[in-house]
């Protein structure tokens, strides 16, 4: 057995992931415009054959993930640069996937962010940044009050880029995989925090009415 069959063993029968999450209210989302001609605008189920696992890191799976997500109501949001689809996020609401099709309620007025992905050739174009903003309005018009998301703990490229953004990091959430079992770990203060809903909790308090005079 070679070392990488041994190590990809390894990763199946022990493995440890740790996710950050970051949210950022609507307001707290920044002004961006992408650096390159781009176009954003609504994507369907007519356009996943258009992303392919070579440049867009959509394999058959997330192609089927997809169609499944799109049929649930998530939005997908796509950027095109010279007829080609550079740019994909999506919006998934009531609902944060922490992996594996493993959900985590959230509050009416969260939004969470996920799937965001730019081809390697246009990184670095702040596509992401024009992404964000954009969907400050849509979502505003949806009464939502906030985005969520996370990113690997290693990944850090897209927590630059959130951070930028406006976005902050509220918890972590542990991805642990053990002799072929999957658990997901999340405090109940971070938990409690995705449920909260914003609009409620900043709501201004009711006076006190005046006590009646003897």
């Amino acid at each position: 057995m070679s070392l990488q069959s041994v190590l990809r063993l390894g990763a199946r029968i022990f493995l440890v992931r740790r996710k950050l999450v970051f949210e950022a209210g609507l307001d707290e989302l920044r002004p961006a415009e992408a650096r390159v001609p781009a176009r954003f605008m609504s994507g369907n189920q007519n356009d996943l054959p258009r992303m392919s696992e070579a440049v867009h890191d959509y394999d058959a799976p997330a192609q089927e993930f997809a169609l499944e997500r799109l049929r649930a109501g998530d939005r997908l949001t796509l950027a095109e640069s010279g007829n080609q689809i550079v740019f994909y996020s999506w919006l998934m609401f009531g609902q944060l996937d922490m992996g594996m099709r493993r959900y985590l309620p959230i509050s009416s007025d969260t939004a969470y962010l996920y799937r965001l992905f730019t081809v390697a050739a246009y990184r670095g174009r702040r596509l992401a940044a024009a992404y964000f903003w954009l969907i400050r309005d849509q979502l505003r018009q949806q009464n939502m009050q906030r985005v969520v998301s996370w990113v690997e703990a290693r990944n850090r490229v897209s927590r630059r880029a959130f951070e930028a953004a406006g976005f902050r990091e509220i918890g972590c959430i542990w991805h642990v995989q053990v002799f072929f079992r999957t658990y997901f770990l999340i405090s109940p203060t971070l938990r409690a925090r995705l449920r909260e809903n914003i609009s409620v909790a900043e709501a201004p308090a009711a006076p006190a009415k005046a006590a009646q005079q003897a």
